[in-house]
């Protein structure tokens, strides 16, 4: 931990230099409360590339004491990636360590290389891709992911970018991309651990908040292309 005290731009300067969005002033324009008095950063560095947490310490009304605000920041923009086989969705079976159980969803992760030994590469992007580098990077990213969990070949796909949302915007900076990844002629040999469902059975089976977004902003992109 590093302890960053709060007397102007120094802890504005500290959030950049380590990725982590800084706040746009020390308390809320035209209000005295709350205030942000000081900051610890910690990288975690079990998973070495992934993620660092600012601890903030916060006056929350005026001379009340200083309590501890928490909030994550991931390195990469990261991606939520959809995959559609023929018109259906491909969803993954997940272990979650944290749950202790399985999950369903669709894939999706950051710009980590300590879980699978792969670095994202800006090189394998189709070029009509946005240049925008982290448009590109997140990008890249759900191909990745895509690949990585289904064993879809996605080489020759097009991503479509479907947008970014905020991961929550309570304690976390993060806001990944989501993207479609259409498939088309590939027949899909179903398992435990993949299987490919409709939009409709998506809905109902849907169990985490960004599948559920995925879903939100698939019907949306469909919405437009029959307008």
């Amino acid at each position: 931990m590093s302890l960053v005290k709060v007397d102007g731009p120094e802890v504005i300067a500290e959030f950049l230099r380590r990725k982590l969005i800084p706040p746009k002033a020390l308390q809320p324009p035209g209000k005295e409360f709350p205030r942000i008095c000081a900051a610890e950063f910690h990288e975690e560095r079990t998973n070495p590339g992934f993620f660092e947490t600012a601890k903030l310490l916060v006056q929350w009304v005026q001379d009340g004491p200083l309590k501890p605000f928490f909030v994550t920041s991931n390195y990469g923009p990261g991606a939520v990636a959809l995959v559609v086989i023929e018109g259906r969705l491909l969803f993954v079976r997940q272990w979650r360590v944290n749950l202790g159980e399985d999950t369903e969803e669709v894939t999706r992760g950051f710009s980590e290389s300590w879980d699978s030994g792969m670095e994202t590469s800006l090189d394998t992007l189709p070029k009509v891709v946005s240049s925008n580098l982290q448009v590109s990077t997140s990008a890249n990213t759900a191909l990745r992911e895509a690949e990585e969990e289904t064993g879809v070949d996605l080489s020759r796909v097009v991503p479509i970018y479907l947008g970014s949302l905020l991961q929550n915007s309570g304690t976390e900076t993060n806001r990944p991309g989501f993207w479609l990844l259409e498939v088309e002629g590939y027949h899909l040999k179903e398992s435990d651990n993949v299987r490919l469902v409709t939009l409709e059975t998506a809905e109902d089976i849907v169990s985490d908040m960004h599948t559920a977004a995925c879903l939100t902003m698939y019907r949306r992109y469909l919405r437009k292309q029959g307008s």
